[in-house]
């Protein structure tokens, strides 16, 4: 929901072999949130630093990151 604290993780390639060491990862701030019920998926908006926007929004690209809800919001 918005306001949630979350992690955005870096996740290998697909079909490719798990990290040996911690993946990078990115704190984010959930911003909206919205269901597209035709393809039946969770839309989620986040705020991030923006030195590292376009990072995160390459990872996003080719679909190499993953989310991991660290605190929920007030």
């Amino acid at each position: 929901a918005a306001g949630d604290a979350v992690r955005l993780v870096d996740t290998p390639v697909a079909q490719g072999e798990p990290p040996t060491s911690d993946p990078q990862t990115f704190d984010a701030t959930v911003f909206t949130t919205t269901y597209d019920e035709a393809n039946q998926t969770w839309i989620v908006d986040v705020v991030v630093p923006e030195r590292e926007a376009a990072s995160i929004a390459a990872r996003a690209a080719t679909q190499r990151v993953s989310m991991v809800l660290d605190g929920v919001g007030e």
